[in-house]
């Protein structure tokens, strides 16, 4: 069984998520934009996060895959439900890798009344948008 819906609540309540290997850096002139938009990605989540939008964050900003693990129709009730008593949530990018269609934002996630975590959050390709593939593993 997926370990997923569990590291969501923990990245969601900005608690230590499992660290994941992370893929060599891409090198090329590419590089830097995408680098960007999966920083951007990351922003999203914060900012919906914050918001407390969790129809974003199961609609725009989680893979197909993510979304389902999560509870499917009922991702934005779970992670509602996860993330109660979570106040001021941010998320800082220490670093983006790319490899292809796939990155790994190593991160700080940060929350009110909680002790700052290194996280690390995967990313892929889906929809010709970067999407949430896994917060931990």
């Amino acid at each position: 069984m997926s370990r997923l819906p569990t590291a969501v609540a923990c990245a969601l309540c900005a608690a230590a998520l499992a660290a994941c290997n992370s893929p060599e850096n891409e090198r090329g002139s590419g590089a830097g934009e995408r680098g960007r938009e999966v920083a951007r990605t990351v922003e999203s989540l914060e900012r919906a996060i914050a918001r407390r939008d969790f129809r974003a964050v199961c609609r725009d900003l989680f893979t197909r895959a993510v979304r389902e693990q999560a509870g499917g129709r009922a991702c934005p009730s779970m992670l509602r439900r996860t993330s109660r008593g979570l106040r001021r949530p941010r998320i800082r990018i220490r670093s983006v890798s790319l490899r292809g269609e796939r990155a790994v934002a190593e991160v700080t996630t940060l929350a009110a009344g909680q002790t700052p975590a290194r996280d690390t959050i995967q990313l892929v390709r889906e929809g010709g948008r970067w999407r949430v593939a896994a917060l931990g593993g």
